[in-house]
């Protein structure tokens, strides 16, 4: 994080001044929602996201649902902006951007999301539009360099042609030159943590990263003519979202989980279950997929028993005013652990409380298909006392979370290792990172440094501390470092997203070309010419050598031929210095000139003044005198004083 974050207000709506961090340990306590409080230990790596949604249609519904999704696992809510309605204007946006560029970090994560409608290289905004060039620029001024970009909106392909950069993932809706559909919920579901466990798709490590989810939506929907797109520019996966296993991993769900094409009300006499088996012989909560059809307070209850008539063995209850509304959002419902025994049958029961008058307070959203074996929905409409299946197999959209016993989680993927990313050879330079353990185990950390060398594993470290480790590197390139971590059992997590780091080579020296003697107060003319090894651009820096300079010009291409103008106002000896740097701040060495001014052109010039005034006189007392004239010459020619305008003027050559 930089260390200054200064605040700009767009059009009233005041972004935040200030981002604070307090040295503490990792918080895992539950809000009222079951999620977990965001952790108070200072990051390393930095999330900021820009969301933009102009119409008051689903796009702005999903915008907020992604912003939600996204809190609940751990980003900060300072560092999101959300432009709105009339809020999305063009003005405001640049505005956001600049903002996200005056606070971010090489290692930090950005991403922007666009839901609008838009045409062949923009989108729409109110009041004008935006050219997918002009956000390149934009985004081409963050220092960031992991930049993800989803953007749902008519002809959005258009965009990867404009946006493609090293270092960012574009998703887009559509193709270049259709119209687009409906995509972004979805694409959130998938964040959100499915698309992390979906068969063939997810690895199980506990982070979805842009990449995870793409293939998640491509999988889970039959797409029509809109094809999504990806275009990938960012070396091995780009992480956004960061699970909590405290309270368990996800255990199971139906083949699909973003299908559905049914749904059942639950309200006064109606109720829903669906029977499973657990894989985990401790259950720790369930998601539901579900949608809120009433504005006022009914509660809505989630048991798991194991005979349908039976008792419930564990329960939790949801107020509305804890969900938003959201079409078949996933509800997390986290009832005290229940021990179960494996490969027996026990239900999800959901219902709303004894006093809601309506049938419809929710709808439990299903596939009217047989996408999970190993159990089946049923429903009653007199309060449970008979149950009976849909007029179809039906599950619902569930998901079960566990653990065994006995079980040991690995620590969770570090984030991004943080430090310098403009690197000198042959110095040592120093990486933080951490990461937490579910169960509080020490940790050890293992660095690939990008150049075929790894660090051996360094601990044990305490769950959440902060750790270094130093590297130098002898060669010049491009480098991608990342971290993995493994706790006291060998269980080990996978491994992080990468920090891009340049090992720099500075300009070579600059030569100087020009006059070695002349005349004090005469200009001359000297050609400076670098190569920089990396072909950097580069800016020169001159020492005339009598106490005036020229301040550092540029940047120019290497290889390109510069003049520049001087003056030496006084006789003597001098010593020209010349140095260049690179646009990463790489300086070279002194290029140097010596130059002899043994004649003083400005004295010559006061001599030559001094006769023709003595000779103007004579003539005039002469002519006063009624004399002959008198023919003869002054003794020197007439000059004028040379000034100086020091600078850069073109060499042609």
């Amino acid at each position: 994080m930089k260390k200054i974050l200064k605040s700009i207000i767009i059009l009233g709506l005041l972004l935040p001044t200030s981002i604070s961090s307090v040295d503490a340990a990792f918080n895992q306590n539950q809000d009222q929602y079951g999620n977990y409080e965001a952790e108070l230990i200072p990051e390393l790596t930095e999330y900021w996201a820009l969301f933009i949604s102009p119409w008051e249609d689903v796009g702005t519904e999903d915008a907020e649902y992604l912003k939600d999704t996204l809190i609940s696992f751990r980003w900060k809510e300072e560092n999101i902006v959300t432009l709105f309605y009339e809020e999305a204007s063009l003005i405001n946006v640049i505005n956001a951007l600049d903002w996200i560029g005056e606070n971010d970090d090489p290692q930090d994560t950005v991403l922007i999301f666009i839901n609008s409608h838009g045409g062949e290289g923009f989108f729409c905004l109110p009041g004008g539009n935006m050219y997918y060039s002009d956000l390149n620029t934009k985004l081409n001024e963050l220092d960031s360099n992991s930049i993800g970009i989803i953007i749902g909106a008519c002809y959005s392909g258009s965009a990867i042609p404009q946006l493609q950069h090293e270092g960012r993932v574009i998703i887009t809706s559509c193709q270049a030159n259709v119209t687009c559909g409906y995509f972004s919920h979805g694409y959130i579901t998938g964040l959100a943590d499915f698309a992390d466990y979906k068969d063939d798709i997810g690895n199980e490590n506990g982070v979805v990263s842009l990449e995870e989810a793409f293939n998640y939506i491509m999988v889970e929907y039959n797409w029509p003519t809109y094809q999504p797109q990806i275009q990938d520019n960012y070396e091995g996966e780009l992480h956004i979202t960061f699970q909590n296993w405290t309270n368990g991993r996800m255990d199971q769900h139906p083949e699909y989980t973003m299908k559905p094409n049914a749904g059942f009300g639950i309200g006064t006499g109606r109720q829903i279950c669906q029977s499973f088996k657990s894989n985990k012989n401790v259950v720790k909560k369930v998601k539901i997929s579900l949608e809120l059809r009433i504005d006022e307070i009914y509660p809505v209850a989630v048991s798991i028993r194991k005979e349908l008539d039976g008792p419930d063995l564990t329960s939790i209850i949801v107020t509305p005013n804890m969900i938003e509304k959201y079409y078949d959002q996933y509800i997390t419902f986290d009832f005290p652990d229940i021990a179960v025994n494996l490969d027996e049958t026990y239900y999800i029961i959901c219902k709303t409380t004894e006093d809601c008058p309506t049938d419809f307070a929710y709808i439990v959203h299903g596939m009217t298909e047989d996408y999970y074996a190993n159990g089946e929905c049923k429903v009653t409409f007199n309060n449970g006392e008979n149950w009976k299946n849909w007029n179809s197999p039906v599950d619902i959209s569930f998901a079960t979370f566990g653990k065994d016993s006995s079980e040991n989680f690995e620590p969770y993927v570090p984030k991004r290792v943080s430090g310098s990313t403009i690197l000198e050879k042959n110095i040592d330079y120093t990486y933080r990172t951490r990461t937490e353990d579910a169960e509080g185990n020490n940790i050890y950390y293992k660095f690939d440094w990008g150049d075929g060398t790894s660090s051996d594993w360094i601990g044990p470290y305490a769950s959440g501390e902060i750790i270094e480790a130093s590297k130098s590197w002898t060669n010049d390139g491009d480098y991608y470092i990342k971290v993995k971590a493994r706790d006291d059992f060998n269980a080990e997590s996978n491994w992080s997203s990468v920090l891009k780091i340049k090992v720099n080579n500075p300009p070579n020296p600059p030569s100087i070309s020009g006059p070695s003697n002349g005349n004090a107060g005469v200009e001359y003319y000297y050609i400076l010419v670098s190569n920089d090894p990396d072909d950097d651009d580069i800016s020169y820096y001159i020492d005339w050598g009598d106490g005036t300079y020229q301040d550092w010009v540029g940047p120019y291409p290497s290889d390109i031929e510069l003049t520049f103008a001087h003056t030496w106002s006084e006789t003597g000896t001098y010593y020209i210095k010349a140095k260049t740097k690179d646009i990463h701040g790489a300086e070279s060495d002194w290029g140097t000139l010596t130059v002899t001014m043994p004649y003083d052109d400005n004295q010559n010039s006061q001599s030559t003044q001094q006769s023709q005034s003595q000779s103007q006189s004579q003539s005039s007392q002469q002519q006063s005198s009624q004399s002959q004239p008198n023919n003869t010459q002054p003794d020197g020619e007439s000059s004028q004083e040379s000034t100086t305008q020091q600078g850069v003027l073109p060499t042609n050559r």
